[in-house]
């Protein structure tokens, strides 16, 4: 069954733009098929694997569509011929140059528009494998760099208009975290929800921005703070939609109706929960069907998507089942929002390397990978299991506690051996080797039924790193010595692109996070101030975090302070950074020029009473 993301990528990949696209396409092909011979029933057979279903679905349109784009077929056929269908497949694949380039840019609004009400992990399944892209070229070995390709970009771009929109909104963001609920009879994730939501219905926010903010204010000390930000902006983004949907409720509703009532008398406020509940009873009381009113609330209810709540109870007390309101109770990053976020973070790391390859293709080896960081967590083998067994990707008949148990017999091992658990970018080069030799020889699966041979590319001849040697590379990052002299005038971020060219140049392995840490400390020896560090670090960075978070370099920057093995280069230049920020701070004032974000966050530092509003 599709979910609410994909079908929302559907409708909305089904316009005019594409469709004029694709006609011009196969119209084109046809023509071409018609002058190497084919007559007008091979044609009209030929149109059996038209894309015209995947770009509309009225079938009172694929008539007048076909007699558009038909060519006229010769009056006898050349001899020798392949069949009509897998030739009109062969040239599809060679015309989708033409169609990248309408696609590419109508892709990224859809992705843009389905996140303003669809959160970011949903969009991301619903994109990656699942592109309209995939559906016309019809070969996954296509598609898949397609996919990355656009994914990687358009992530990039998000990313640095929410560090930026971060910036703008701290202090919208700060005013509704300090009207949160200071209840202790709350839960934390209710509490900080209830800030999150409202932040988002007053700034109309990205996700990411709201993630970001998130990440540097929540008091949460659980096991996995990734995961529970993530959740926590998930849900605070599906609660303000299921506001904004109550501005113009489906007349046919008549709970979503009766809730948008509620809303206005309320000032626009958020409606309580134990109001929706008092709404329920109304409803009943006055005569509608149980199992209809079931449905009105499951597409309305604005605090069934509320974080903190555990939902399947919450639905339950909505009906009268229960009285007390049902909060979540545990650890709301639970074990199967950790495993989810694993595999992302490894699925990010190859998007990100750009081979053409996910998660889902090695979904065995990688699901010991998330064993191993579920079990040093501290969750119990049994967790584990119900986990895997749910939504760890394993084919059915596969899918008995005698093999989940081997699973997590081999993680247990690993783990026991002292063997490290691979970032995300050493598991990716670890399987390259097997991937590219599985590549050469696997046949290219295609949508429809009369596949054509594809044509093998010569692969790449790049060095093979083992995961030895990439753990070598990895422990030598930081005794590698910078040779790079500060000249005068020499800009941060010359400095930082040409120390990023040593390691580069020295290193097999990619640019990480570690070489950026030896970076900025050298950067720190050689003088620069910190906010000149940070934005060369945050413009330039090419370590895959920087990818793949808002606002790297502060995290990065704050994550030094705070390690003991930096204490002591950091430490000595922090009063030279310190004056260095007065002056600056000083000489824009008596300038009269407009503070930044960033300048009042310095000054919020020193002067915890007020900011100029110059």
């Amino acid at each position: 069954m599709a979910t609410d993301a994909e079908r929302a990528y559907r409708r909305l990949a089904q316009n005019d733009d594409v469709l004029q696209a694709v006609e011009e396409t196969e119209k084109l092909i046809l023509q071409q098929m018609a002058a190497e011979g084919y007559s007008q029933n091979r044609l009209n057979a030929a149109l059996m694997v038209s894309r015209y279903p995947f770009v509309r679905e009225d079938k009172e349109g694929a008539e007048d569509y076909f007699a558009r784009i038909m060519a006229d077929g010769a009056d006898k056929e050349t001899a020798g011929l392949s069949s009509p269908v897998a030739r009109f497949n062969e040239l599809y694949e060679a015309h989708m140059t033409l169609l990248k380039d309408a696609l590419l840019q109508n892709d990224k609004e859809i992705l843009a528009e389905m996140q303003q009400s669809i959160p970011l992990e949903d969009v991301r399944e619903a994109y990656l494998g699942g592109s309209l892209y995939r559906d016309l070229c019809g070969s996954d070995k296509t598609a898949t760099p397609y996919e990355q390709e656009l994914w990687r970009t358009y992530r990039k771009e998000r990313e640095d208009e929410a560090a930026e929109e971060a910036h703008t909104l701290e202090s919208l963001f700060e005013k509704h975290w300090q009207e949160r609920s200071q209840r202790e009879d709350t839960p934390l994730a209710y509490r900080e929800g209830e800030a999150s939501r409202e932040f988002l219905r007053d700034s109309g926010a990205k996700e990411e921005t709201l993630r970001s903010l998130l990440e540097e204010r929540t008091e949460y000390d659980g096991r996995d703070k990734t995961a529970y930000v993530r959740k926590l902006a998930a849900e605070a983004l599906r609660e303000k939609t299921a506001y904004e949907n109550l501005k113009e409720p489906a007349e046919e509703n008549n709970f979503a109706m009766a809730l948008c009532a509620l809303v206005k008398g309320r000032d626009g406020r958020a409606v309580r929960f134990l109001d929706e509940k008092r709404l329920v009873r109304l409803c009943l009381a006055h005569g509608m069907e149980a199992a209809v009113l079931e449905n009105l609330i499951l597409a309305a209810s604005p605090t069934l998507q509320r974080a903190g709540l555990d939902h399947r109870k919450a639905f339950a007390s909505l009906l009268g089942e229960t009285d007390a309101i049902p909060f979540f109770q545990g650890d709301y990053a639970t074990l199967k929002d950790s495993y989810k976020r694993i595999l992302v973070d490894y699925d990010e790391a190859l998007v990100q390397e750009g081979k053409g390859r996910s998660v889902h293709e090695e979904r065995g080896y990688y699901n010991k990978l998330a064993v191993r960081e579920m079990l040093d967590s501290g969750a119990s083998e049994e967790e584990i299991q119900d986990v895997l067994e749910e939504i760890g990707g394993i084919p059915e008949k596969e899918r008995t506690r005698e093999n989940l148990s081997k699973i997590l017999a081999e993680a247990r091992e690993a783990r026991e051996a002292a063997q490290d658990i691979p970032t995300p970018e050493e598991a990716a080069a670890s399987i390259e080797e097997k991937a590219r030799k599985k590549e050469e020889n696997a046949p290219v699966r295609k949508v429809w039924e009369a596949p054509q041979e594809e044509r093998k590319e010569e692969p790449e001849e790049k060095p093979h790193l083992t995961a030895r040697d990439i753990r070598r590379e990895r422990a030598r990052v930081k005794d590698f010595e910078l040779q790079i002299e500060r000249e005068d005038g020499m800009e941060a971020d010359e400095m930082y692109a040409r120390c990023a060219r040593e390691y580069k140049k020295d290193f097999q392995i990619p640019f990480n996070d570690a070489m950026d840490e030896q970076i900025i400390l050298y950067m720190f020896n050689q003088g620069y101030e910190e906010r000149e560090i940070e934005s060369a670090v945050q413009r330039l960075s090419e370590a895959p975090s920087n990818h793949r978070q808002t606002q790297y370099a502060k995290r990065k920057m704050t994550g030094m302070k705070k390690d003991p093995r930096h204490a002591a280069v950091l430490g000595a230049n922090a009063q030279k950074i310190q004056n260095a920020e007065n002056n600056y701070l000083q000489t824009k004032y008596q300038e009269g020029k407009s503070l930044t974000e960033h300048d009042r966050a310095l000054v919020r530092k020193r002067d915890t009473v007020g900011v100029p509003q110059r």
